[in-house]
């Protein structure tokens, strides 16, 4: 037999989560001590394990109840469904990098965000522009745009842009005509004539 106790050390789960799977019914002791203690089987021990897996693979409890409460469970169809999932939460994910790493070159290129701003980078952000890239450029011009520099990118070029262009804007206020102005231009300029810049 495994005291709950033993049970976290094996597992790394908490006593609080051991109690919780009992409450939900997901995971039974296998039986409880006089003083009211939960106390495990290897079986439950498995079970465990197996809840653990399934949760590393992104299902929420209830479908590992499901799972494990069915045997005759379609593995090939539920794993198929579980993998369309994952990949679904890695574009929302990536789409959150890129914003995040869009609002953090706003903030080196303009030295702070107003709620304009913030405003601006949602609309540039959305959902609705991929489909209007789509729909306005064919498979050539779209491959062109992926090319230009990207406030939401982290490649060598476009962090040159997001440097260049927050030093323009802090040099700006000299004039056009400063020496300190002038080099930052040359040096845009300078860079295949790649001067137009893009959120995505």
């Amino acid at each position: 037999m495994i005291p709950i106790q033993e049970m976290t050390n094996q597992t790394g789960i908490t006593v609080r989560t051991l109690r919780y799977y009992d409450h939900i019914g997901l995971l039974k002791p296998y039986t409880k001590t006089s003083g009211g203690h939960r106390v495990y089987s290897k079986e439950e021990l498995k079970k465990l394990q197996q809840i653990q897996f399934f949760k590393t693979i992104g299902f929420k409890l209830q479908e590992i109840q499901d799972i494990l409460e069915n045997p005759e469970w379609d593995w090939v169809t539920g794993l198929k469904n579980q993998m369309a999932h994952v990949r679904n939460e890695q574009k929302k994910l990536k789409k959150m990098e890129s914003s995040i790493r869009g609002m953090m070159h706003v903030i080196a290129m303009e030295g702070e965000v107003s709620p304009a701003k913030i405003e601006q980078l949602i609309k540039l952000t959305g959902n609705k522009k991929q489909s209007f890239r789509e729909e306005r450029f064919d498979e050539n011009e779209m491959n062109l745009l992926d090319r230009l520099p990207n406030v939401n990118k982290d490649d060598p070029d476009s962090l040159e842009w997001v440097a260049l262009l927050g030093q323009l804007k802090r040099h700006m206020p000299k004039g056009a005509r400063a020496s300190s102005v002038q080099r930052i231009i040359r040096r845009m300029g300078g860079k295949n004539g790649r001067s137009i810049w893009r959120c995505a």
